[in-house]
């Protein structure tokens, strides 16, 4: 049975973390339901000082107020609070605020929108966000990525430790000349993929989900606590994706990180206790891959992953077909096979007859990149070659000319179409006056 969204209305975007589900609706407007504790939910209620109060099992019939006239193009679930990009580009936060992970300059926690964007700096918007666990990421309209919260592990992307919870002031540098088309903020772990198709992690490391090869980040196969291995700035070198491989989507969980390659292959690398890497086999406490693996994850003959997302020990894709694959820990069911509740190594499909929107997207529910100017409904756009596609309107000083897609997309909000081979001219654009 399908969710109650109201009289009408369909979902045109989705994001869940462990206690709070947030929908974008047809329409543009924003509905959450679940756990309410600190106001995440946004509809002006919270627990106040009773922990086990307030969940709303299902969508609440009004829409979450998001200021006069506005919609959302783009939503994030964190630990405790979300966050929304307006149709005006404005970023919005709510809920658990013991971080400033909210982006506001107090700890006050708020059970419904401000009626104040949060401030990016002079004249900048928001074009894609990602809430973790008590941190936040945005990725400007320049291309900036700015991150705010909890630094407990290096998550911010800051230089040395810095305990302070500070608000967000300057950009992490990601490299010279370097940008950021898509972040995914974990529970504490941030990665982002640069405009040149580059993968860069930074946080906690404590199994290898940052991929940089860290050795034994915990005693292999002992005994023993976890040796805590942090990293405060985006590392010099790029993660080692496979020659010539670059990012096109990624999710970061718990203690992993997933991606999918502009080969459409996809890896995934971290802890591996409960089989959420795909690539067979359940391990034990102490398995971990630190480095993306030379196996690719197996989704069938010739099916390729088009979004992909992982949580805290499992995993789940959208294939070009339309299904959907999950694999990693099963004890309440996650994995949508039948009932089996039993760990799976390997992808398996989601039961029933359902098919799902295969559109190509970074995925979803880690908060990927969002062209709001694009369309009102999906965090990230890429285009292919040989697929059908809608009108898109463009909102260009000029039509372009013959040639490349480039021109259209001057300004920040993507510098970076894969595979594309089109012979593109003014009367291919519909322009936006």
């Amino acid at each position: 049975t399908a969710i109650d969204l109201g009289a009408g209305r369909t979902a045109v975007a989705v994001s869940t973390d462990h206690y709070t589900t947030c929908a974008i609706l047809d329409n543009g407007e924003l509905k959450c339901w679940g756990f309410n504790r600190y106001g995440q939910l946004g509809n002006g209620h919270d627990g106040g000082v009773n922990p086990n109060c307030c969940s709303n099992n299902t969508p609440s019939a009004a829409a979450i107020d998001l200021g006069p006239g506005r919609t959302a193009v783009a939503v994030s679930t964190g630990g405790q609070h979300t966050c929304a990009i307006l149709d005006n580009s404005e970023l919005k936060c709510w809920g658990n605020n013991n971080y400033r992970q909210l982006g506001i300059a107090t700890q006050q926690t708020l059970n419904t929108p401000s009626s104040t964007a949060i401030d990016l700096g002079s004249g900048r918007t928001a074009i894609a966000v990602s809430a973790g666990r008590t941190h936040t990421c945005a990725i400007l309209d320049n291309g900036e990525l700015k991150c705010w919260g909890r630094d407990g592990w290096g998550e911010l992307g800051t230089p040395g430790p810095n305990p302070s919870f500070p608000h967000l002031h300057t950009a992490i540098d990601l490299g010279p000349g370097r940008t950021a088309i898509s972040v995914s903020a974990g529970h504490i772990t941030t990665c982002a993929i640069l405009d040149n198709g580059d993968l860069k992690c930074w946080g906690d490391d404590s199994f290898g989900q940052l991929g940089r090869g860290t050795s034994q980040p915990h005693l292999d196969n002992q005994a023993g606590p976890i040796q805590s291995i942090t990293l405060h700035e985006p590392p010099s070198q790029a993660i080692d994706l496979g020659p010539g491989r670059t990012a096109v989507s990624v999710a970061t969980g718990a203690y992993n990180t997933c991606v999918i390659l502009d080969n459409d292959e996809a890896k995934c690398w971290g802890h591996d206790d409960h089989g959420q890497l795909g690539i067979g086999g359940v391990g034990d406490y102490y398995e971990y891959e630190s480095t993306p693996p030379v196996t690719t994850i197996d989704f069938g003959v010739d099916r390729t992953a088009v979004a992909i997302d992982i949580d805290v020990r499992h995993a789940c894709a959208t294939l070009d077909n339309g299904e959907i694959k999950c694999w990693g820990e099963d004890d309440y069911g996650q994995l949508g096979d039948g009932g089996s509740n039993t760990n799976q190594g390997s992808p398996g499909a989601v039961f029933g007859s359902d098919t799902w929107d295969a559109t190509r997207t970074p995925s979803i529910g880690s908060g990927s990149a969002t062209q709001s100017n694009l369309t009102a409904s999906v965090e990230g756009v890429d285009l292919e070659t040989g697929q059908l596609m809608t009108n898109i309107t463009f909102n260009a000083p000029l039509p372009p000319a013959n040639g490349s897609f480039e021109t259209i997309f001057e300004g920040g909000i993507n510098r970076r179409i894969q595979n594309l081979e089109a012979d593109i001219d003014s009367n291919d654009v519909i322009h936006a006056t």
